[in-house]
C-alpha cells in the first residue's frame, strides 16, 4: 500500500471503526511496508481504533517489539509445529521464533499504556504434527498466551490430503477432544473446529450468521474492497472521502452480498466458508476424477513432448 493510500485510510477510518485488523484480507506479512513502523506509531499517538494484527514475527525485533507492545491490542502469531518441524515449515530456525516471542511478551508485560497488548497463537494443524499442538499449548501456558486458536489445515492438492485431519473425522473428533482437555487443565483458552460429523448422512448443514458484510470493509493494498479474506469477493474499489465511502458502503455489490449471505441461497463462495459452517466437510475439498486427470496430465505431457522433441 502507498504512503498515501495509507495517510487517506488512517484519515476516513481511524477516527471512526472500533477495530482495525492488520492482514486477513491481503493475507500477507504487513512488516514487509516500509511504512508499519510509522502507522504503530501514529497509532501510539492518538486515541484510535483498537489496532489487531496476524503475523509470521519473523519481522519483530526487540525494538518493534517495544512499539507493537505500546500501540497494538491484540497480536496473532501464526505457525503450524514446533522445534525441527516448525524450522522445515517456516525455513526459520525455532529459536529465532522463541526469542522473538520473547522480546513481545517482555514487552507487553513492561508497558504502562491503557492498552495492554494480548498475543495469541494462530496455529494450522498438520495431522503429522498432533503432538506438536499440545506442546504449543504447554508454551502459551509458559509465556503466558492469552489464547490459541486452531484450524484444520485445508488442501490444495490431492496429495497434500494425508495431512489435512479433515479426512479422518474420527482422528479428528478424538484429537481434539483431547486438545480441548489439555487447554483446560493447563489454564489455556483454546479454539478448535467443530466437530466432523462420522455418518456421512448428516441432516442439512447448520450455519452461522455471518456478519462481516454488515460490520467490515477491508482494503487491499492495490484499493480493492472486500469484507472477508475470501479473494473471489471485490465489492469495489477504495477512494478517499466519507462520501465515497458511503456509497461503497451501500452499493449494489455490498447490498447483493448483504441479501444473500445468510439465506437458503448463498454466493458459491459463502457455502464452503469455515467460518459459519458447523460441519468441517463443507469446507474439505473434494478430489475427483477431473483433478486426478489434470494432474496426471501435467505430469505426463511434458515427458511425452520431450519424447517427441528428442525423435524429431
Amino acid at each position: 500500500m502507498s504512503k498515501q493510500t495509507l495517510n487517506d485510510v488512517v484519515s476516513d477510518f481511524f477516527p471512526r471503526v472500533s477495530t482495525v485488523w492488520l492482514g486477513g484480507s491481503d493475507l500477507g506479512e504487513q512488516m514487509l511496508s516500509p511504512y508499519f513502523d510509522d502507522l504503530l506509531k501514529y497509532a501510539q499517538e492518538r486515541e484510535g481504533p483498537d489496532l489487531e494484527m496476524v503475523t509470521s514475527g519473523v519481522m519483530i525485533t526487540s525494538q518493534r517489539a517495544s512499539l507493537m507492545a505500546r500501540s497494538m491490542s491484540h497480536v496473532y502469531l501464526s505457525l503450524e509445529g514446533v522445534g525441527s518441524h516448525y524450522t522445515r515449515i517456516r525455513g526459520i530456525p525455532w529459536d529465532d521464533f522463541l526469542q522473538r516471542l520473547k522480546w513481545l511478551t517482555v514487552c507487553r508485560d513492561a508497558a504502562t499504556t491503557r492498552r495492554r497488548l494480548d498475543v495469541s497463537f494462530h496455529v494450522t494443524v498438520m495431522r503429522q504434527l498432533q503432538r506438536d499442538c499440545h506442546q504449543l499449548v504447554d508454551l502459551a501456558k509458559q509465556w503466558r498466551i492469552r489464547s490459541i486458536d486452531f484450524r484444520h489445515f485445508v488442501p490444495l492438492l490431492p496429495s497434500h490430503t494425508l495431512s489435512s485431519l479433515l479426512y479422518y473425522p474420527s482422528e479428528s473428533n478424538r484429537f481434539f477432544r483431547d486438545l480441548a482437555d489439555h487447554g483446560a487443565a493447563a489454564g489455556v483458552a483454546i479454539t478448535t473446529p467443530s466437530e466432523c460429523p462420522v455418518d456421512t448422512s448428516a441432516d442439512a448443514l447448520r450455519r452461522h450468521p455471518c456478519y462481516l458484510p454488515f460490520e467490515t470493509i477491508g482494503i487491499d493494498a492495490d484499493g480493492r474492497v472486500r469484507s472477508c479474506c475470501n479473494a473471489r469477493f471485490t465489492l469495489g474499489c477504495y477512494e478517499p472521502g466519507l462520501g465515497r465511502i458511503e456509497r461503497l458502503w451501500n452499493g449494489p455489490q455490498y447490498l447483493r452480498l448483504r441479501a444473500s449471505v445468510n439465506s437458503a441461497h448463498p454466493l458459491p463462495a459463502c457455502v464452503r466458508c469455515d467460518a459459519v459452517n458447523d460441519d468441517p466437510r463443507v469446507y474439505r475439498p473434494e478430489f475427483g476424477m477431473v483433478d486426478r486427470v489434470r494432474l496426471g496430465l501435467k505430469r505426463v505431457l511434458p515427458l511425452a513432448v520431450a519424447r517427441i522433441v528428442r525423435r524429431s
